[in-house]
């Protein structure tokens, strides 16, 4: 049973008409925003995951743990500060 606010979530990307140069899906390979949205028409589409899984649907493009780029700049910025 999906939760109210996945529910909503859905309700709105199923409305969205996406149209630009450009996408970075990240976290796409199970549930691509290219399959859930009204309309999409983007010339570049890319997904980036955490970890390459066997049970993705798409393949990713990028395999990137997004946190790392967090803890980095929060020790840059300690870095920086001190």
């Amino acid at each position: 049973m999906k939760s109210s606010s996945r529910i909503q979530l859905e309700k709105w990307l199923s409305s969205m008409k996406v149209r630009c140069n450009s996408v970075l899906d990240i976290g796409g390979s199970f549930k691509p925003v290219k399959e859930r949205c009204c309309s999409f028409n983007v010339d570049d589409y890319i997904i980036l995951e955490k970890r390459m899984s066997n049970d993705c649907k798409i393949k990713p493009d990028i395999i990137f743990d997004m946190n790392k780029i967090i803890r980095y700049t929060t020790i840059l910025l300690f870095i920086i500060n001190t």
